[in-house]
């Protein structure tokens, strides 16, 4: 219980910092990307995060906000767009 917490938190840390076009290193790691790759991936750590501790509430939302990404750059096509839709089909 208190490690899925910790895990949360520092999760929703990383988003953040990647999430901040101000932040140095995030400007480095996410090149200008429409939806980078690390926050792609951040995101989705998350939400396994939640499933593990049974928040599919969470989990479903910031599914729902992931997709919602992917239609509005029109990306089609990947490894986190697919297992955002498997995810998705299970907890539906």
């Amino acid at each position: 219980e208190e490690m899925m917490g910790a895990a949360e938190r520092e999760m929703k840390e990383l988003i953040a910092e990647l999430s901040d076009e101000h932040h140095k290193l995030a400007r480095t790691l996410t090149c200008g990307e429409s939806y980078p790759r690390p926050l792609e991936e951040a995101q989705f750590g998350l939400i396994q995060t939640y499933l593990e501790g049974k928040n599919d509430v969470a989990a479903e939302a910031l599914l729902r906000k992931m997709v919602a990404r992917y239609e509005q750059y029109q990306i089609s096509r990947g490894y986190y767009l697919s297992r955002v839709h498997f995810e998705m089909g299970r907890i539906a």
